[in-house]
């Protein structure tokens, strides 16, 4: 079982943000959350998504829904993590990680770490070419698999 950081962490990379706790002058946790849960929302009102298999996805499960799977393909975008290709962006993951962390070295080289050690995702092949919703998945799985593994 993780710890409240650690849900905190796997629950920021699972939106590609792959931020850390509290510093001076970066968000906090309550601020990191709602600003993913806004996410979430917003595109899920885009896509008709089961409650159930939106839930489920909250809970750490790999989505099988095609529809959570794009929504989660909609929030990436949004917040500059995917582009308009479907593929994971590490350089603005880095980018969004340092902004939200404000200047602790150590989490972002962490949070560093653990973003490069998705990027695998754009070399799969998927089936759903730009629309970037099975890359999506296969980059929550790979944030649930990973992040308990990197300590800050």
């Amino acid at each position: 079982m993780l710890s409240n950081v650690g849900s905190i962490f796997m629950y920021c990379l699972i939106f590609s943000v792959l931020c850390g706790g509290t510093v001076s002058g970066a968000m906090t946790d309550e601020e990191v959350k709602a600003l993913f849960t806004k996410l979430i929302i917003q595109c899920a009102s885009k896509y008709k998504a089961n409650m159930k298999d939106l839930v489920s996805m909250a809970s750490l499960q790999t989505p099988t829904d095609p529809q959570i799977k794009c929504i989660l393909a909609c929030a990436y975008r949004d917040l500059g993590t995917m582009n308009d290709k479907g593929v994971y962006d590490l350089e603005s993951a880095y980018k969004i990680s340092e902004e939200l962390q404000k200047g602790d070295e150590k989490r972002i080289q962490k949070s560093k770490e653990l973003a490069k050690s998705c990027s695998f995702v754009n070399n799969e092949t998927v089936s759903d070419g730009e629309k970037g919703c099975d890359r999506a998945a296969l980059l929550f799985t790979c944030g649930v698999k990973n992040a308990p593994k990197v300590r800050i």
